[in-house]
């Protein structure tokens, strides 16, 4: 019914295209590749990432919490990220697709306040409590505890330079999530 009565979405048009406009989207190459590639340094994330990628598929809590990042974290303009979903989803379907991405950067019919920004780290803990989802598509990370993969501060630290599992080949977060909320909340707010 959206795309009967907004035909425009099809050409990747906001729904609510004032806040779309408003916003100072970010077309930032290394943060999209490390995005698609699973090499954020953000477990979930990342583990999302390399499923779709393998499977073509990706639960919708996943999907939700990809989406987020990469449009809130990294504000990275949301129709990179619809476009990437599309070529990659066994199961793509353009309204749902179209509705999940404007619903997680908050340019949607219903979508998210902008303000909610789901933490990629407490969305783990609550829902991969023992890090095997992340664990079985990061096999790199099997050797750390789903404590430590559950804080950012924690797997900051363990993965730095004179951390405990430093000699992992897995990368820092290159987003601070606490920090980088704050910049998206200022972003929606602006005038």
């Amino acid at each position: 019914h959206v795309l009967d009565y907004k035909p425009e979405l099809i050409r990747h048009q906001a729904y609510k295209n004032e806040t779309d406009k408003k916003i100072n989207w970010s077309y930032d190459d290394e943060a999209f590749a490390a995005w698609r590639e699973g090499k954020t340094g953000v477990p979930l994330v990342d583990a999302a990432m390399r499923c779709l990628n393998t499977t073509g598929f990706m639960h919708n809590r996943l999907r939700m919490v990809t989406a987020m990042f990469l449009t809130k974290d990294l504000l990275i303009d949301w129709r990179l990220g619809e476009r990437y979903f599309m070529q990659q989803l066994i199961d793509g379907d353009f309204a749902s697709n179209n509705g999940g991405w404007q619903w997680s950067a908050s340019t949607g019919t219903d979508s998210a306040p902008y303000f909610r920004i789901m933490n990629p780290f407490s969305q783990a803990k609550t829902h991969d409590f023992d890090g095997i989802f992340i664990k079985t598509w990061l096999p790199e990370l099997k050797p750390i505890p789903a404590s430590i993969l559950h804080s950012e501060d924690k797997i900051r630290k363990a993965l730095s330079k004179n951390g405990t599992f430093a000699n992992i080949d897995y990368p820092v977060p290159i987003v601070e999530h606490k920090l980088a909320r704050q910049l998206a909340i200022a972003e929606f707010k602006k005038e």
